[in-house]
């Protein structure tokens, strides 16, 4: 045997099924906390929302979304990082990233 850990079908599918689960509560947590930064509809935030032009987010929101994104899942973003985070989606992505 080569040391290697060999998963059957049952189990590669629970694995699976486990992290899209997990990227599915990223999604969620994250967009409801969007939409309490911002105070708006959760139903008004998607993943291709962008914070400024589609949800009228000012430097002071992005800010705020960031402490609670951090605050959340214990994940600090550099100034460069945030900079780059456009939209939803961006955020959720640098998140499962940093998983």
């Amino acid at each position: 045997m080569n040391g290697k850990m060999m998963l059957d079908d049952d189990q590669l599918e629970q694995v699976v099924g486990g992290f899209a689960h997990m990227q599915d509560d990223v999604e969620e947590r994250v967009i409801k906390i969007v939409a309490e930064c911002l105070d708006i509809d959760v139903n008004s935030v998607s993943r291709n929302s962008n914070l400024v032009m589609d949800l009228n987010a000012d430097g002071l929101d992005i800010l705020d979304i960031m402490k609670e994104i951090d605050n959340a899942f214990n994940i600090q973003f550099s100034e460069r990082t945030v900079s780059l985070l456009v939209t939803v989606g961006d955020i959720i992505s640098a998140i499962e990233n940093d998983m």
